[in-house]
């Protein structure tokens, strides 16, 4: 077991190396085009180049984004499918708040109300810069956003230079139009070389295709030993009551009884398990009841929030995986309120584009979000990645008229569209009853 985390560490270490070697210094910022020419591309803009670490702002600073970002991530996660859950709200936020860069008059108002973005724009974006410099200011966790844009299409400059100053997100000019499924493969190669292969093929066969014009990725990779790590003698098959059963199923859970902050609420135990270096922690929500997940959940935020002392705890926990756990966010999104973006005819994404270029009108046409982590005795491994893809609708054309005739038994469904929810669902035999 060590040895394979020792083997990521080192590989992490090399990546880190590279990295910096790679981040000598900012790209250039494009200058204003009279025509749709391709903005220039920046010095090495790999999604695997991450910042050099620099000093953490002071934590005061870093409020605004972890303030949203937290409230998002809480609706998320009760809008998530039952089931095993992992996801990064961090990756979200940053993924969506660089969309929300391009955005402007209602489609911006909505997309800023599900991210939780109050106040001044230029405030909320000067935020994202600095949590990114206080999250890459140690040696555990690494998080990079990149722009892989259409080099035909005219981006506004001032938005690629928001986001590369704010966001350190360089534009990377690809060919869509020409070879949509080599840039795919591209853009999956670049998130798997820093996510350390956890986060293999985030964009899925088919999402890009040639009317895309603009794809938003944001990358986090942490991997840390336990301050303290679990001796693995101590680890014992023991019950697990899965989905609350009353019966346990046996499955090695890890033990050790030290100091941790602890804390509790009406109906759960909190405990934060700190990692070396003390710049992160795990805190775990247990249930008092077996069954009382959902109960907890309710209150998840405020158990998240409740001030954790420190004092001596015996705790049992479990070795976990979840790799390859991805989150529908086509459906989710607008499900939280966040709709007009991934409408053709509704979205207004002119701050990327000014006008319209050539009869194009951009959208969100999809968004990918995957993640992975892995919790043993030694530490915590995880990665995630969010993926952006922004479309042209393309110019209008004629299109004939498809013949439909419902003249003959057929069947139908009620849909909620922001979801996809079929509410109803049945046939028509005979229309008379």
């Amino acid at each position: 077991m060590r040895s394979g985390f020792d083997r990521r560490r080192l590989a992490l270490a090399a990546c880190l190396a590279a990295c910096s070697a790679r981040s000598s210094g900012p790209p250039a910022s494009p200058e204003p085009e009279a025509d749709p020419e391709p903005p220039p591309a920046p010095p090495e803009p790999e999604v695997s180049a991450a910042p050099s670490p620099a000093a953490a702002p002071p934590a005061a600073e870093l409020g605004a984004f972890a303030r949203a970002s937290n409230a998002f991530a809480m609706d998320v996660y009760g809008a998530a499918p039952a089931g095993n859950l992992v996801f990064s709200p961090a990756s979200l936020s940053l993924a969506f708040t660089m969309t929300w860069a391009g955005a402007r008059g209602d489609t911006a108002a909505e997309m800023a109300r599900v991210l939780h973005l109050e106040g001044d724009a230029a405030a909320r974006h000067a935020s994202a810069g600095r949590i990114l410099t206080s999250f890459n200011a140690g040696e555990t966790l690494r998080v990079v956003n990149t722009l892989y844009g259409e080099q035909s299409f005219g981006f506004d400059p001032a938005f690629l230079t928001l986001l590369r100053d704010s966001y350190r997100a360089p534009f990377v000019p690809v060919s869509f139009q020409g070879d949509p499924e080599a840039q795919r493969v591209r853009i999956n190669g670049d998130v798997a070389d820093f996510t350390q292969e956890r986060i293999p093929e985030l964009l899925p066969e088919g999402s890009l295709d040639a009317l895309t014009r603009l794809v938003l990725v944001n990358a986090v990779y942490f991997l840390a030993s336990w301050q303290h790590e679990f001796d693995p003698a101590a680890t014992r098959d023991a019950p697990f009551f899965a989905d609350g059963a009353a019966a346990g199923v046996p499955l090695p859970l890890m033990r050790q009884t030290r100091s941790f902050g602890y804390a509790e609420t009406a109906g759960a135990q909190v405990v934060e398990l700190p990692y070396a270096g003390g710049e992160h922690g795990m805190v775990l929500v247990v249930p008092r009841a077996r069954d009382g997940l959902e109960n907890v959940e309710s209150e998840l935020a405020d158990a998240m929030a409740t001030r954790r002392m420190p004092r001596p705890v015996d705790l049992t926990m479990p070795r976990w995986t979840f790799e390859g756990a991805r989150l529908p966010l086509v459906r989710l999104m607008p499900a939280l309120g966040m709709r007009q973006v991934f409408d053709p005819l509704a979205a207004d994404l002119t701050g990327m584009a000014p006008g319209e270029r050539g009869g194009e009108l951009l959208y969100v046409k999809s968004a990918f979000h995957e993640a992975f982590v892995k919790v043993d005795e030694e530490g915590t491994e995880a990665a995630a990645a969010t993926a952006v893809v922004v479309a042209s609708r393309g110019a209008a054309r004629p299109v004939p008229p498809v013949v439909v005739r419902a003249d003959r038994p057929f069947a139908f469904a009620i849909v909620h569209r922001a979801s996809g929810t079929i509410l109803f669902l049945g046939r028509v035999l005979d229309p008379r009853g």
